[in-house]
């Protein structure tokens, strides 16, 4: 795998600093399992690229990755019950029962690379979009506070963005990789992407600044993961620079 999605180092201080508050507790645990599924299906999306196209030597990494996902998925559906709210119970059995019918058309070879990448990145899509209907529907949207509020927006809007198009860079990144060339639409593909991973992650990085300015004590929760994060998508960046997008 050419790059390793984040780690949401950074939201999970986030998470400890608004349970730590005691805001929104209802909707908390839903919308970190969203997240982690999120960055799961990622994960697999990359991986089943990889194994679609021929490489046997990574049916083993596929298969944990499938494994988590799968793990993943069922702890999100367990997490929904805490969620007063029918039609999000509803949005969440059904994403459990795509994410499964997908997994299983990959392990049978029953499905292309691009329509396995299709396919996750729906799922991914419909998942952030999750994340901004529990934030709406538990409160967590409507902080009065301005740290939390900047809080919720580096955890709901932007952070999401930059581990989905971080995802999206890995996979089209392994698969140039894998076929020793990288054409002129990818070039571009992956340039767009890397635009949008700084966009966000600038935007990102502002919230959490303000967030800190306004409760300086969540500087001690937040300012390791914040650095360990950035360095992470910087190295990231700097590999799609050097191996593929300014390559001779």
């Amino acid at each position: 795998i050419l790059l390793a999605a984040p780690s949401l180092m950074v939201i999970r201080g986030e998470f400890a600093a608004i349970a730590r508050a005691e805001r929104e507790v209802s909707g908390l645990a839903p919308l970190w399992s969203t997240l982690k599924l999120v960055q799961q299906t990622q994960l697999h999306r990359g991986l089943s690229n990889l194994a679609l196209g021929g490489q046997d030597d990574l049916l083993p990494d596929w298969a944990d990755a499938r494994q988590k996902t799968h793990a993943a998925s069922q702890e999100l559906q367990r997490a929904a019950i805490q969620l007063d709210n029918i039609l999000l119970q509803e949005k969440i059995t059904l994403i459990g029962k795509r994410w499964q019918a997908l997994a299983d058309r990959i392990e049978a070879q029953q499905i292309s690379r691009e329509e396995s990448f299709r396919l996750h990145t729906g799922l991914v899509a419909d998942l952030l979009a999750l994340v901004d209907d529990i934030a709406i529907d538990s409160g967590i949207s409507l902080h009065q506070e301005t740290a939390g509020h900047y809080l919720k927006a580096a955890v709901v809007l932007y952070l999401p963005g930059v581990t989905e198009n971080l995802g999206q860079l890995r996979a089209h990144g392994a698969l140039a990789l894998s076929r020793q060339e990288a054409g002129v639409e990818d070039r571009r593909q992956l340039a767009a992407l890397a635009g949008s991973i700084q966009s966000n992650l600038s935007a990102a990085r502002k919230a959490l600044l303000l967030a800190t300015a306004s409760d300086p004590a969540l500087l001690q929760h937040l300012q390791v993961p914040m650095a360990q994060a950035l360095a992470q998508t910087g190295s990231a960046l700097s590999l799609i620079d050097m191996h593929i997008l300014y390559s001779s």
